[in-house]
């Protein structure tokens, strides 16, 4: 965590880092929370892994021709064998809710 107590998170690009920590902190203080998962090596929660997904997968890739994709998608494509439950999803799409909403040009 930084030293405004907003857990760090890579969100695809430092422009989208910046506006999560500064308008969706509460939102990614719950998502980035252990839980039976546990947390990666990282020290990303299951629900930090599944927003850092679908948050990549929304940009896309311009530089190689990748067009972003949409949240259901994106969601379905992070999450192809349902290995998160469903409180897991949950805070992630409150997270992408708020970059949504408090982001949508830094974040998309």
């Amino acid at each position: 965590m930084d030293g405004g107590g907003c857990p760090l998170l890579n969100l695809g690009s430092s422009a989208c880092n910046t506006c999560a920590t500064q308008n969706c902190c509460s939102q990614a203080s719950v998502c980035n929370q252990p839980d039976e998962a546990g947390v990666t090596e990282a020290g990303s929660s299951a629900c930090g892994e599944l927003a850092t997904c679908v948050s990549a997968c929304l940009v896309g890739n311009p530089e190689a021709g990748v067009d972003g994709g949409t949240l259901p998608g994106c969601l379905d494509s992070c999450n192809p064998s349902h290995i998160y439950n469903v409180t897991q999803v949950t805070n992630a799409q409150i997270l992408l809710a708020c970059l949504s909403n408090s982001c949508p040009t830094s974040c998309r």
